[in-house]
């Protein structure tokens, strides 16, 4: 058994650094976010330089809020930089509905996990049947 918990924490370095690199990512995003409302351009073009930065290579579709976003800011376009933000900001909370700052967890991952002990539920009830 000891073979194992040495492999676990052989991956706790890369794990880390995934963490440090969304906490980044995230501060980048939150950064931008303020820099778009405060109509700081100068700000919005350093928290959007390193937002990418922390972003995986290609990992931003070309036609995406966030493309945009960052296409409106080299071209000193801050409100379409605006407008591709609150496009985002719309999308993202279609897709995250309990997302409204709160910092708990999103309510539907309990839902998810008794979806699972539901169907192990059937399957168990319909292996014995």
């Amino acid at each position: 058994m000891s073979t194992p918990i040495n492999h676990l924490s052989s991956g706790s370095p890369y794990q880390a650094d995934a963490v440090k690199t969304y906490q980044q990512r995230r501060q980048s995003f939150d950064a931008l976010a303020q820099a778009l409302q405060s109509n700081d351009l100068t700000a919005a073009q350093q928290a959007y330089a390193s937002l990418v930065q922390n972003t995986p290579a290609g990992s931003i579709p070309a036609n995406s809020p966030l493309a945009q976003i960052g296409q409106a800011l080299q071209s000193n376009d801050l409100p379409t930089a605006q407008n591709a933000f609150a496009t985002l900001q719309a999308g993202k909370h279609k897709h995250h509905h309990h997302h409204h700052g709160n910092p708990l967890p999103d309510t539907s991952t309990p839902g998810s996990s008794q979806t699972s002990t539901t169907s192990e539920t059937s399957n168990k009830i319909n292996f014995a049947a």
